[in-house]
């Protein structure tokens, strides 16, 4: 297996490289600590930075400046940044800079909002994840299936399956068993497997996207400040993201790097389910 990173523009996270696509990469939290830099074409990364403020409800975020991070930098003790957009050769500063305006206005009339953090225990798994409302994102399983399982269906095109990016990784388990994808080993499929779960009272689990194992990789795996607190070995993880009809996605955990895999052979999964 040959690993080899995605073509697109991405940016520097705690050391590794992550996809940076408007439409589908953000917003993306970062925790104390964090490290993240621009890489080309990307030359300006924007971000709002946020004070966490114990209470006795919890912790809240409270805004406290806007940011445009050109070079590497770290996310201060004490604070989150939440990642809005990124900007290169070919956009216009003033319409990115709109959209972050509009954000920042919808943040500074929203009142102030209990913070989930990543490396939470919740609602069966692990947090490794949080949308722009602080109240939703994705859980991971706190081990792998026992078992290893193919994808499926090798030789054959699976309609939707092949989206890469965070939220799609429920509908790219749907549309594998729904097609009723066949193994070479005639057992269950990676897909099938993550559907048939019933772990920590929950049974919504599903096979994430190989956008999802990335941030997965980041938040709680080896390539995060928080050091390997999902226990992930070092092997290649099934995504349920297809490439062709004989490979799928997998993502490497001892280096967060990306390849093919084909759609026959086993391999390890981490299932997760949205909260």
């Amino acid at each position: 297996m040959v690993a080899m990173l995605l073509q697109a523009q991405t940016i520097d996270v705690n050391g590794t490289k992550m996809l940076a696509n408007h439409n589908n990469s953000f917003p993306l939290w970062l925790s104390s600590g964090s490290s993240v830099s621009p890489e080309y074409p990307v030359f300006s990364i924007s971000a709002i930075e946020f004070s966490i403020v114990e209470s006795t409800e919890g912790n809240n975020m409270v805004f406290s400046r806007v940011l445009e991070i050109t070079e590497t930098q770290t996310v201060p003790e004490g604070t989150t940044w939440k990642i809005e957009s990124v900007q290169t050769a070919n956009d216009s500063f003033n319409d990115s800079l709109s959209v972050l305006s509009q954000q920042l206005d919808s943040v500074l009339n929203a009142p102030s909002t209990p913070l989930y953090q990543i490396g939470d225990m919740l609602e069966g798994g692990i947090v490794f994840y949080v949308d722009a409302t602080c109240e939703h994102g994705l859980v991971a399983a706190q081990e792998d299936l026992e078992a290893t399982y193919e994808w499926g269906c090798y030789g054959e095109y699976v309609d939707g399956a092949d989206s890469q990016w965070i939220g799609s990784g429920l509908q790219n388990t749907m549309d594998i068993t729904n097609q009723g994808c066949a193994t070479e080993d005639a057992g269950i499929t990676a897909a099938q497997a993550a559907l048939d779960a019933e772990l920590n009272g929950y049974s919504d689990w599903y096979l994430p996207s190989v956008g999802e194992l990335q941030i997965m990789y980041l938040s709680i795996a080896n390539g995060s400040y928080l050091g390997n607190i999902g226990g992930f070995e070092n092997n290649w993880f099934r995504s349920s993201s297809e490439y062709t009809n004989n490979e799928a996605w997998v993502v490497g955990f001892n280096n967060g790097y990306t390849s093919l895999s084909s759609k026959g052979s086993a391999g390890r999964v981490r299932i997760i389910r949205a909260f």
